[in-house]
Formats: structure tokens, sequence, C-alpha cells
């Protein structure tokens, strides 16, 4: 099993340390961003590595299936309020498609200590997007960096399931084709491994092998 490093790495993240982006393994982008989510708190590099990525390609999440995943994941694990943060970033930076899912946390969130955080929002004021829905970050805590991620012109060269989204858009038959592309053979099983319905893994695969030959 891959680390978590190895995949935000095969993702487009740049990460210093001895990792390699190999063409055809698999390294699913919702899984990775979910659970760098649920790391944020004992990395702290995590948040802004995460946010920089988002900005960059947020365009290509399929929000859809982060959402499933997500809501599978939290029953075991509970949730995370830097989900929340991500969501409310994404609908920030990229698209309005993420802002149905952004909720009002429950109780206040601090990054790092309520206290070193409320010392910074006094000098640097709090980033108003997480302000508004109960998370409190300081405008100098977030370092948004470009050159932190790949650009879309080198990752679609590096990661199969990113390059599909770029040709299909990002989409259920965008990750099914690419299941497709790594080999598996029968529906079911990419019904399994993606978590969607057999129905279009099913219908898709049909239509991909028709025109495929």
């Amino acid at each position: 099993m891959n680390s978590l490093d190895q995949k935000l790495y095969s993702i487009g993240i740049q990460l210093a340390g001895d990792f390699e982006r190999r063409t055809h393994d698999f390294v699913d982008i919702e899984e990775t961003l979910i659970e760098a989510c649920y790391q944020i708190n004992s990395d702290g590099r995590l948040l802004s590595l995460i946010m920089s990525w988002v900005k960059v390609h947020g365009n290509y999440i399929v929000t859809e299936k982060l959402i499933k995943i997500y809501k599978r994941v939290s029953k075991e694990r509970g949730e995370t309020p830097w989900f929340n943060a991500l969501l409310s970033f994404a609908a920030h930076e990229c698209s309005q498609k993420f802002s149905k899912w952004v909720k009002k946390e429950k109780k206040k969130v601090f990054w790092q200590s309520k206290e070193i955080t409320e010392n910074l929002i006094a000098l640097k004021g709090a980033l108003p997007y997480w302000e508004k829905i109960n998370i409190f970050v300081s405008v100098s805590s977030l370092r948004i960096r470009d050159r932190d991620v790949l650009t879309p012109k080198e990752l679609v060269k590096f990661n199969y399931q990113y390059r599909n989204r770029y040709l299909y858009g990002p989409s259920w038959r965008a990750d099914i084709i690419t299941m497709i592309d790594s080999g598996i053979t029968t529906p079911s099983k990419i019904s399994k491994l993606l978590g969607c319905s057999y129905e279009p893994a099913n219908r898709i695969f049909r239509e991909y092998s028709t025109v495929m030959g």
C-alpha cells in the first residue's frame, strides 16, 4: 500500500523525497484528497498543499464521487472539518458546483491552537470563505503556490485518471475508462473498485469495447 505522500505525489503534488510517478499505477484522486483532509491536524504542511492542488486542478474533481466516498469514510472515521474546508475553498476558487455541500460547522474550528490562530487573525485577518462556516484560519497561515503542484499539461502525462478526465470531462465515465485502460476486465470489478453502480460500469464497458474492437 502506498503511503499518503506517495499518493499525493502521484496526483501531482510536488514533495521532496524518494517517490516515483508510475504512469499505470491507479491512485484515486478523490480518495487521496479525503485521506489528506483527515491528516491535516497531524501534518501542518497538508493544508496549503491540498488547497494549492485544488486551486489548480479542482475543476477535474468528480464532485458526486467525492461526496459519496466521504459519506462512506466518515461513517467509519467520523467527520473532519477540513473536508468541509476543501469544499468551501473549491467553491471559492473553482466552481460553485461545490457550494451545495458546504455547511457551517456547529463549533468553531481553529487551525493550530485557538490562541495562536486568534493572535494571527488579529494581525493579518481571517480567511473570509472559511470564517463564514466557522473555520478560523489566518490569511498568513494558508500558502497557495502553483509551483507546489504539477501543471495540467504535466499531470496528464503521468496520471491516467486525470488524463481521461481531461479528455472526457470529470465524470464516472472517465474513471470507468481509466479502469479499463488499467486492465480491469469485468464491469462488476470496475463497479466494486470505483464504488459506482453496476449499470454505468457495464454500459460504458460495452460502449468502450465496441469502439476499441
